[in-house]
């Protein structure tokens, strides 16, 4: 999907809940600093998720689990998105949604700040699957 002109569109609500994101045209090295700055002004204030182009995604968060909320959404949009356009023959043959119509609420209830699914403990932002995957990792190994 880095590779696509298209980069990752509004098709699912795993790309809905990737917020804002922010594309930089990658030329294979942070080396020199005038790069990082640009890259850092492509990303700006909000964005989470960003797509170096021809080469893959990187995902921010204030924590190892919401970081890990990003990509695991950015790669399952990506995946649904090559999926579909093999499906449709194409991009033009698919349903692209209206972001200004529902990004905002499925991203708003994705990342609410109390996620507390009926419980006393208030999940922050990926917390819940992480610890859940977690617990999976042990149990194999138990």
């Amino acid at each position: 999907v880095s590779s696509m002109k298209c980069g990752i569109l509004p098709i699912s609500q795993e790309a809905l809940i990737l917020g804002d994101i922010a594309y930089y045209n990658y030329q294979g090295s942070l080396d020199d600093q005038e790069e990082r700055k640009e890259l850092q002004k492509a990303l700006g204030p909000t964005a989470k998720i960003l797509v170096l182009r021809n080469h893959g995604v990187v995902a921010l968060g204030e924590t190892i689990e919401e970081a890990f909320h990003y990509i695991y959404n950015a790669q399952y949009a990506c995946e649904i998105q090559v999926n579909a356009i093999s499906c449709a023959g194409g991009v033009d043959n698919l349903i692209v949604l209206d972001p200004e119509k529902y990004k905002s609420r499925v991203f708003a209830v994705a990342t609410a700040a109390a996620v507390n699914m009926a419980g006393q403990y208030k999940w922050k932002i990926g917390e819940l699957e992480f610890e859940s995957l977690m617990r999976m990792l042990d149990n194999l190994v138990s």
